[in-house]
């Protein structure tokens, strides 16, 4: 990825080879390249964001419905633990830039093995922050790696093949995708629950179809429970019970069909957490958490029922671990 960036500011330089995408548990050091991505080049269509949306952060008026998750950081909340992380092997200078231009970001993301998604897309990033469009549009002008195309809406924006990446650009809204970065589709609707699931929160997201995702997930960690998830939403926060901004713990929110399957659900994670026992020998692919560790994580607490629905809350994390278990989901949640 940072080729691909060097490529646009100077266009002589060899186009990289592409490499599979993640999926939609795509790494932090991928989405933050992209949106560096976004600073350094413009587009043909200025996208802009709706005076008024009713139905929770305006960017996601941008994203499709149908993909497999979806996610919403507040850049400067995120910004302590951004800070903490590697992002792709960019320098502090590289970071600091993209915070600095970013406020926020919206994310939609298909499986790794979905045959095309919506329009060919795996992904579609969407960040709000302020951009230098003017001072970009040379960069994709110049390059020959870049090409203008017209989207199904009769919009433009810049393709490079090489790097297979699309971005529009506006002055204050950047689109990303791996296909069209504009939607002919009806724009997703984040569910009534995320909006108040989202309030505080540094990131936060949900699972479109969570009782597969969840299952496969736990399954792929020899975790022998069965989650009854009829709607399933995490986040990312500082951890309460530290004023240490490198302390950072997670949270779900299970929605199940009624109250007693919340109840069974809430007396299978307790006894789950047998299994996150310290001791014994677990192996993890290269980047990601060691199950046990995850485990420990995800079962630290005991969960809270509150009517059909169940609140879990992770363990105290570093940003390496963060950085980590973001990597680690992305294995997980697509093995077969």
């Amino acid at each position: 990825m940072l080729t691909a960036l060097r490529s646009i500011r100077n266009p002589r330089l060899s186009p990289p080879s592409r490499a599979k995408g993640p999926g939609w548990g795509i790494e932090l050091s991928r989405v933050s390249g992209l949106i560096l991505c976004l600073i350094l080049a413009a587009c043909a269509t200025s996208p802009k964001l709706p005076q008024d949306y009713p139905h929770g952060p305006p960017e996601f008026v941008f994203l499709p419905e149908g993909a497999a998750a979806y996610l919403f950081a507040d850049i400067a909340n995120l910004r302590p633990a951004l800070e903490k992380i590697a992002l792709g092997g960019m320098t502090s200078k590289d970071t600091a830039r993209i915070l600095d231009r970013t406020q926020s970001a919206a994310a939609a993301y298909y499986p790794r093995d979905a045959a095309a998604g919506d329009a060919g897309r795996s992904f579609i990033v969407v960040g709000k922050g302020s951009y230098p469009s003017g001072m970009a549009g040379f960069s994709f002008t110049t390059s020959s790696a870049w090409k203008k195309v017209k989207s199904l809406t009769g919009n433009r924006y810049w393709f490079s093949g090489d790097y297979g990446i699309s971005v529009a650009l506006g002055s204050e809204l950047a689109l990303v995708s791996d296909g069209d970065p504009f939607i002919s589709s009806p724009a997703v609707r984040p569910p009534e629950e995320f909006r108040g699931f989202q309030e505080g929160k540094s990131l936060a997201g949900w699972l479109s179809d969570a009782q597969n995702s969840v299952n496969r997930f736990l399954e792929t960690l020899q975790v022998p429970i069965r989650v009854p998830a009829e709607e399933f939403y995490f986040s990312l926060q500082n951890a309460p019970e530290t004023s240490e901004a490198e302390t950072w713990e997670m949270g779900f929110r299970i929605g199940t069909p009624s109250e007693q399957h919340a109840r069974g659900l809430a007396t299978l994670i307790s006894m789950a957490r047998i299994f996150s026992a310290p001791g014994g020998e677990a192996a993890a692919p290269e980047g990601t958490l060691d199950p046990r560790r995850l485990m420990e994580l995800l079962f630290y607490r005991l969960p809270e029922q509150e009517g059909k629905w169940l609140n879990l809350r992770s363990g105290p994390m570093s940003a390496g671990e963060i950085a980590l278990l973001f990597n680690t989901f992305s294995v997980y949640s697509t093995k077969k």
